[in-house]
């Protein structure tokens, strides 16, 4: 089974049980994996393909992780800039990367613009619900079709950077599934998505099990 393919199985079997509580957010997997899809949605309708790179600004909140779900459901790799980051650090990763788009949580879309500078010019920014969405808004899990994302790069690890600039590694959604295969008989059921630097894979570790 490819890494979407799992991530919508798992939303489809906790549907009902909660998912993250993070920045004061808590949501179920529904609501959670609800946002997801309208944030694939917003990713097909900019025409970005499966197999593309779409870059995230953000920070441990729930547009970040409805960001990142929805870019994998679409069959796309991620690419993590933080907001702790300096910003000559985020400019480099997101011109380098090749990310064909930027999300960004709403309430900090014009932070991002200013941090990024002239990297962000030729990248096309979407905006991101910073919260759950309403039952009406929301897809319908049932009618879902994952993107088939199988060997493409599910995200880019960058390097820190100290000896030169930063440089990207590609993590497959083959190597991503077969760690969180690894690790989930040491994770509960019961946990919510989270992880002390949202960047790694971690983000979606739980989003698995």
């Amino acid at each position: 089974m490819t890494l979407d393919r799992q991530l919508l199985a798992s939303a489809h079997r906790f549907k009902d049980r909660p998912a993250i509580n993070v920045a004061g957010i808590r949501a179920s997997y529904e609501e959670l994996f609800g946002a997801a899809l309208l944030v694939r949605d917003r990713l097909h309708a900019a025409d970005i393909e499966p197999g593309q790179l779409v870059a995230v600004y953000g920070e441990r909140t729930f547009a970040t992780y409805s960001a990142i779900l929805g870019i994998l459901i679409a069959g796309c790799g991620y690419v993590p800039l933080n907001v702790t980051f300096p910003a000559v650090r985020n400019e480099q990763i997101l011109r380098s990367s090749g990310a064909m788009v930027l999300l960004v949580d709403r309430t900090i879309a014009a932070e991002a613009i200013r941090q990024l500078g002239s990297a962000s010019s030729g990248v096309p920014i979407l905006d991101i619900d910073p919260s759950p969405v309403n039952r009406a808004a929301r897809p319908d899990l049932a009618e879902v079709s994952p993107g088939n994302l199988a060997d493409a790069a599910a995200y880019l690890l960058f390097t820190s950077g100290t000896t030169g600039v930063p440089k990207g590694v590609p993590i497959t959604a083959g190597n991503l599934l077969s760690y969180l295969e690894a690790v989930h008989p040491l994770i509960p059921l019961e946990r919510v998505i989270g992880c002390s630097r949202w960047r790694t894979s971690r983000s979606i570790c739980q989003s698995t099990t």
